[in-house]
Parts: C-alpha cells; sequence; structure tokens
C-alpha cells in the first residue's frame, strides 16, 4: 500500500501531463487553421476603401472564431494587418495570447504561443 500511495501521484501527473500536452498541441493547430482561413478570406477580400477594410476586418474575426473549436473562441485576440501600400501587398492574420485551461499547472503555460497565417493580397 505504501508503494502505492508513492507511485499513483507520479503516474496520475504523467497521465494528465500526456493528455494536457495533447490538448495544448492540438489546439495550437486548430488556431493555426482557423488564423491561415482567416488570412485567406482577407486575401482575397476588396479593400480598397475604408469601410471595405472596416468590413473585411470584421469578417475575418467572425470567420477566425467561428473556426476556432474550444469554448474561449469568443475571446480570442484576432487582428488583421495589412502590409504595404495600397492597395495592400499582404495581409496577416494573428491570433495572440489565447488561454490554455491546464489539468496541472506546472507542466504546460497558461496561454499559446502567437498563431500567424499571412498571405499575398489577391483581390482583383
Amino acid at each position: 500500500m505504501l508503494e502505492f500511495a508513492i507511485v499513483v501521484p507520479l503516474l496520475f501527473a504523467f497521465v494528465f501531463g500526456i493528455v494536457d500536452f495533447g490538448r495544448f498541441f492540438f489546439l495550437y493547430n486548430n488556431l493555426s487553421n482557423a488564423a491561415r482561413e482567416g488570412a485567406r478570406l482577407a486575401a482575397v477580400s476588396p479593400m480598397s476603401t475604408a469601410a471595405d477594410i472596416t468590413t473585411t476586418t470584421a469578417a475575418v474575426i467572425a470567420a477566425v472564431r467561428s473556426r476556432i473549436n474550444d469554448r474561449n473562441a469568443a475571446t480570442a485576440n484576432v487582428q488583421l494587418i495589412t502590409v504595404g501600400t495600397s492597395p495592400a501587398q499582404t495581409v496577416r492574420v494573428s491570433i495572440t495570447a489565447y488561454p490554455f485551461a491546464r489539468a496541472i499547472p506546472v507542466l504546460v503555460p497558461a496561454s499559446l504561443p502567437t498563431v500567424r497565417a499571412e498571405f499575398r493580397y489577391e483581390y482583383q
């Protein structure tokens, strides 16, 4: 019984650590896919006027949040950045400081790293 009492906490920490790492990488991959989809949407949307940019930004943020399969999707900090002169040469979507609910607080970070996707602007 004494050996069991010593080994069980280590075993549970190991098992929950594996589960946390799996969830962490799944969510990171999910965020990466959502950012890529949002950047692709921005790359083929009109952005010649300020109204177009506002409409496209709102559509990109809504599309990215709808693609995230997590309960924190509504709080995702999504940014659309256009790089270059008018019309933009590239569009970049980034998701920053996305929270991660951990089972064991020591093994994985509390938030995911920044996820970015960048596409060349293609709207004609």
